[in-house]
């Protein structure tokens, strides 16, 4: 079953974040061991971006998806609605302090946000960056961010239990290949990023979702690419693990922490100085992201990029974002050669990777620079005929009463 009441459209993971703890078991306690042995819910190809063991709300629960703006650096906007959340970077790099520590997000970068953190977002630059985020919020109050713009939210769930490990997956489909989520207790949050997905929940009837398109699904979940490429998040509630807690040192005493051990007349003696350390400059390092594009240096060098240049082709999307989320070419500025540049086709919602995103027959640069018709549409004036049709009747594609 589809747990959703509506869907709106969005704008637009190498990950952050992630708790490693030492389990021992707690007598008594109401959960199965077994259930933190299960499988990662990335299966073939997909991977967790970001992860956590995350506080659940003590009430009716909902997803909520919500686009917002990170003003330019150094102001910060003060987002203390976001609960528990993963936030996104869109486009461009964020700057991000979440419980008093701060972390750089590239385009595609995800960290997850707990209650009490009081994050504050900005841009990198002198422009503003935008960023989206993915909440679990109380259902009473999923209508109502206190900033953003509201673009999904799904009806209310119970959630039992406290302390749950929580997954932000990520998955890059080519045309007709299917990716599945397995079921779990809660509701899973899908949101595709690129291209067209049909999704199947159970034996429900297929959705498709286009980029920007949200829904929540019970029951396993099978994804298939509608378009050349496609990529989508979802965000999987997992076991409870409330009985978990992080292990501890043993204890000394202050004498032993801080006697120092007695002196051996055979202790060896250094014979000469250790050799001065060897460092790479600031920056330099293969590991290192200069222009802040989501890419390392190493990177940008075996793809050809520039290493000081956040976009190497000028298209307006920055390379790691090329890279990451459209899979276009982060070199090419239009990477289907269909006259318009990747940036573009990001923005209109057109595939960047696709000549005729519709199937209207109808290149498309052409729908938006010769004949003003809808590239996202096949049959822009709603009269019965392909846009592609109409023009080779010698009709006009954005007239219904004009048709071959």
């Amino acid at each position: 079953m589809i747990a959703t009441d509506c869907r709106w459209s969005l704008k637009s993971l190498l990950a952050l974040a992630g708790l490693v703890l030492a389990i021992p078991a707690a007598a008594g306690h109401a959960f199965q061991a077994a259930d933190l042995e299960e499988p990662s819910p990335a299966q073939g190809h997909a991977g967790v971006i970001a992860q956590g063991v995350a506080r659940m709300p003590r009430m009716p629960a909902a997803w909520r998806v919500v686009e917002r703006e990170a003003p330019p650096a150094p102001a910060e906007a003060r987002d203390d609605d976001l609960g528990l959340a993963f936030v996104l970077a869109d486009k461009a790099a964020i700057f991000l302090r979440a419980g008093g520590e701060r972390y750089r997000l590239a385009p595609g970068e995800a960290f997850l946000i707990e209650d009490g953190d009081e994050p504050g977002v900005s841009g990198l630059g002198k422009r503003s960056a935008g960023f989206y985020s993915l909440e679990l919020v109380s259902a009473a109050e999923v209508d109502r961010p206190a900033s953003g713009r509201l673009v999904f939210r799904s009806e209310g769930f119970e959630v039992t239990g406290r302390d749950f490990d929580i997954d932000l997956v990520r998955d890059v489909l080519a045309r007709d290949e299917t990716a599945q989520l397995k079921d779990t207790e809660y509701p899973v949050l899908v949101l595709v990023t690129v291209g067209t997905l049909k999704l199947e929940a159970g034996d429900d009837k297929p959705v498709e979702l286009a980029v920007g398109e949200a829904a929540a699904f019970d029951g396993d979940l099978r994804l298939t690419s509608a378009t050349g490429s496609s990529a989508f998040v979802a965000v999987v509630i997992g076991p409870e693990v409330s009985a978990v807690r992080a292990s501890r040192p043993t204890p000394t005493s202050p004498a032993a922490a801080t006697e120092p051990p007695p002196a051996t007349e055979e202790a060896p003696q250094p014979t000469s100085a250790p050799p001065a350390p060897t460092s790479t400059p600031p920056g330099n390092g293969p590991d290192d992201d200069p222009d802040g594009d989501g890419l390392t240096n190493a990177d940008e060098d075996l793809r050809g990029t520039d290493r000081q240049d956040a976009d190497s082709d000028d298209d307006g999307l920055t390379d790691g974002f090329e890279v990451f989320q459209s899979g276009t070419l982060p070199l090419d500025a239009d990477s289907d050669d269909d006259g318009l540049n990747d940036g573009d086709e990001v923005n209109r919602g057109t595939n960047p990777s696709s000549q005729d995103t519709d199937g209207d027959a109808m290149n498309d640069g052409a729908e938006v620079i010769a004949f003003g018709t809808d590239p996202t549409k096949s049959d822009t004036d709603g009269d019965g005929f392909a846009d592609g049709d109409e023009v080779s009747a010698n009709k006009d594609p954005n007239d219904p009463n004009s048709h071959p």
